[in-house]
């Protein structure tokens, strides 16, 4: 069995990072991504890659793809003490690929994040938060809000459910595939009484 591939996210993305031209910053400024977040925050990189099986590989001979951190607080859940500081310093845990020309389409490096974004903790009566569809939303509105990475469906119904201050949607159809996958139906077991007892 050949040996696991243990991938450095951290050198990976500070690569990609510098890999931006200024023609490339100035794309991404136009695609309404905050200069700050290019530059400053390297919350955008660019590499060639290929994609297979919902990840991707760095590959010279492919095409090119932005790529964005995946960072948390806590690796169990989105919340945050201050979302907008640990959506943009907080430990990688993944790199999301992904293009302008096709922002609902996207691929993981390791496969290990299910959600991009920090949220504030919910409790207290926490704010509504805003769900992305893209990489590319997201990053428009700030790096603020959440945008579910992954396609499983219990995965998309634990990230919603545990948004307890209500959800905001890109629009109608948007709100009907949120609202969809929090009616996800669980099969529950059966409930019998125990011989003998009374």
């Amino acid at each position: 069995m050949p040996a696991a591939v243990v991938i450095d996210l951290r050198a990976e993305h500070r690569a990609c990072s510098a890999a931006l031209t200024e023609e490339d910053r100035g794309r991404l400024a136009d695609l309404g991504i905050a200069a700050d977040d290019i530059g400053r925050f390297r919350m955008c990189g660019i590499a060639r890659v290929a994609v297979q099986g919902g990840l991707y590989q760095l590959d010279e001979e492919s095409g090119v793809a932005i790529i964005t951190p995946v960072r948390v607080e806590r690796p169990v859940s989105p919340e945050a003490r201050r979302p907008a500081i640990w959506a943009r310093w907080g430990p990688i845990v993944d790199l999301v690929a992904w293009h302008p020309k096709e922002p609902l389409r996207w691929a993981l490096r390791v496969g290990s994040a299910e959600w991009l974004g920090c949220i504030e903790p919910q409790y207290l009566d926490p704010e509504p938060v805003h769900i992305h569809r893209s990489v590319l939303d997201w990053l428009r509105a700030g790096c603020s809000g959440l945008v579910p990475l992954s396609s499983d469906r219990a995965e998309l119904y634990r990230l919603l459910s545990g948004v307890h201050g209500g959800i905001v949607a890109a629009d109608d159809s948007h709100a009907r595939d949120l609202r969809r996958a929090l009616s996800y139906p669980w099969p529950t077991p059966a409930v019998e009484v125990a011989d003998g007892a009374a």
